[in-house]
């Protein structure tokens, strides 16, 4: 899917576009890979060809709607977010704007 992310699933979907997502970000050397956990809620802009998602991490052991929030593996680091916001806009079959 993206490039840039390894494993990337939901560990519990309350919807379409919305629910508890996982994640681990490549980045390059010297900064070591990080790990991703988040509560992520997404709608698609189908004028614009892109999907708005916002999104915000959550402590490990939190209980998501019936689904733990899982411990960082092994000797990932994990990223937290306060709250993100992310614009991804579909340019070409192989090109995307992440704004």
């Amino acid at each position: 899917m993206f490039k840039d992310f390894d494993n990337l699933k939901w560990l519990k979907t309350r919807c379409e576009g919305t629910g508890l997502l996982y994640a681990v970000q490549r980045f390059p050397w010297p900064i070591a890979d990080r790990e991703i956990c988040m509560h992520n809620s997404s709608i698609p802009d189908l004028e614009n060809r892109a999907i708005v998602s916002l999104a915000r991490s959550l402590p490990p052991g939190q209980n998501y709607f019936g689904v733990k929030v899982p411990e960082a593996a092994g000797k990932l680091v994990r990223m937290d977010f306060n709250m993100c916001y992310n614009f991804f806009q579909m340019l070409g079959p192989n090109k995307c704007r992440h704004i």
